[in-house]
Formats: structure tokens, sequence, C-alpha cells
């Protein structure tokens, strides 16, 4: 099942030119970082390609006039790491474990690199033993180490120290992406792709308030609450058990922004059964009439 929206500050055609932005070619493959991510990470942010991505966003920025507005390499050259990044790769933010109730976790940024030395020299990284350096970031510590061709950071050392990143992860993140979810993948500048069942904790607490509310709703006379909120309760039990993934991604460009979400469901379960083989809301897209909009939506 995919959704997608368009977003647009100025007005934006949608005939040939709307079409053109949703069937834009995408870079083949899921980006290469997600080999060295842990195919059970609670979450994972990636953007597929760093050049790409800031060129995407700049044509944004000058499409909505704001130009004040600060891009990707301007962030990054302000910290003084864009020039040691290597610009046509990926990076990603991986969320190893969350925990909803402390709102705690275990975080890894990969950053692309074709020198690691000079990227953690930018910081006046230390050699903090075993493959792992430290510098300070806004009087915070931070531990970096190399993987391949990225450089490994996190604010917790026993967190990258027990991240091998580890290569080999593709196919697995395949798998439970599904087709829909590869193919957000491929074609957004940044997508964000969670695991269902590490959601659990969150959903349980979300069912808590959903049986508050019934009660609440039924003491000042709004009938059958109780039923349309069990619903609700039902819907994310089967999110949690049957989900694969749940993904959403982001295509920025100079005709505004494009959202798509993906929901991936394990082979043989109920809801993998409901909803199919996968969607394509962009054939929805491709139909509207030509002429100015602000925001449109489609569900396939």
């Amino acid at each position: 099942m995919t959704t997608r929206t368009i977003t647009g500050h100025r007005s934006i055609l949608a005939g040939a030119a709307l079409g053109a932005l949703i069937a834009a070619p995408a870079i083949a493959g899921l980006p290469e970082v997600l080999d060295h991510v842990p195919a059970d990470a609670s979450a994972v942010v990636v953007i597929d390609n760093l050049a790409q991505f800031d060129q995407h966003f700049n044509q944004f920025v000058g499409a909505i006039e704001m130009p004040a507005m600060v891009t990707p390499s301007q962030a990054l050259n302000q910290l003084g790491i864009w020039r040691n990044l290597n610009k046509q790769g990926s990076a990603a933010l991986v969320v190893l474990s969350f925990d909803p109730e402390t709102e705690e976790g275990e975080f890894v940024f990969l950053a692309p690199t074709n020198n690691y030395d000079a990227l953690i020299g930018e910081f006046g990284a230390s050699d903090n033993g075993g493959g792992i350096s430290a510098f300070s970031v806004e009087d915070e510590t931070v531990y970096a180490k190399k993987i391949g061709a990225w450089a490994a950071m996190s604010t917790d050392l026993d967190t990258i120290t027990n991240f091998t990143g580890k290569a080999g992860n593709l196919g697995a993140f395949k798998t439970r992406f599904g087709p829909s979810g590869v193919e957000m993948a491929e074609a957004s500048d940044i997508f964000v792709a969670i695991n269902p069942a590490d959601m659990a904790p969150l959903v349980e607490k979300m069912q808590e308030e959903f049986q508050n509310n019934a009660a609440m709703f039924d003491g000042v006379g709004m009938q059958n609450m109780d039923q349309q909120m069990e619903m609700m309760s039902e819907i994310m039990d089967r999110f949690v058990h049957d989900g694969s993934s749940a993904g959403f991604g982001v295509r920025f460009g100079a005709m505004g922004v494009v959202g798509t979400g993906s929901l991936a469901f394990k082979p043989g379960t109920e809801c993998a059964g409901f909803f199919g083989p996968g969607g394509d809301s962009s054939s929805l897209m491709s139909k509207l009439p030509a002429g100015p909009f602000l925001f449109a939506f489609a569900m396939d």
C-alpha cells in the first residue's frame, strides 16, 4: 500500500510536468549505506545521495523564494566537514533501539567519506583506543570509528564500541521494505523506515489512552466510542504483529515537495493478503487536471 502527497508554495501545474516530477529517474538499487545497518534496527533515516539532496533542496528553496533558508551544504560547511564528505555517497541515522517511556535509545550516524582521518580531524579528534576516536561538539563528546567508506559516530561509547557495521544487509532490507517500499526508498531524497515490531511499547501506551478516551466519551453521551476505540486498537495490534516496515519518503524539487508513504507486511500474514502485492498512487496523481493547487493526496 502506498500513499503520496504533493505540496507547493507557488502554483504547480499538474500536467506533464507533475508526472515528470513523480516519475523522476531513481538511482538504481537501495542506498549502499543500508548494507552496514543492522536489519533489525528500530528505525533508520537515510539520505540517498548527499549531492543530489543538496541540489534538490536548493531548487525547492528557490521555488518557495526563501533564500535565507540554510541548505544542507551550507550547514555542513559551517561545521567544516562538507569538503571531506563523499558527496555522491549515502548517509544514515540509525536508531538501534528506543524506549518511548524514557525517550532514550541507541543512535549511530553513518557519514560517507573518502578521507576518514581528515573528516574527524576537522573536530580535533583524539585516539580513544580500540580504533575509536573522540571529539567534542557543543560540549558533548562524540565517538567515531571507520566502517568501510563511512564514519560511524555516536555520543555513547558502548554503542559505538558494539556497533560492527557488518556488511551484507541490503537483501534483508529489500525483503523488509517490500516492492513499494524499495521503490519509495530509491526515489526519495530522504526516507524513514520503522520496524513495526519495536513499536509495541508505544502502541500499548496509545491503546491505554484510547481506553481512557472511550470512557470519557461514553460519559458525555457519545455512544459506541468504546467499539470504535477497540477497532483502532486492533488495527494497531495488526500493524505491530504483521508489519515488516513502515516508511515515508520525501523528494524536493523546483515544483514543490513529494511525500510517499509505504507499509509492508510479512508474507503469509492476514494483512499481507488483504493489501495485496503493492500500490501505484503516482498513476492517480498523473490524472489531476492542469491548473494551480496547493495540496494533493492519493492512496492506492
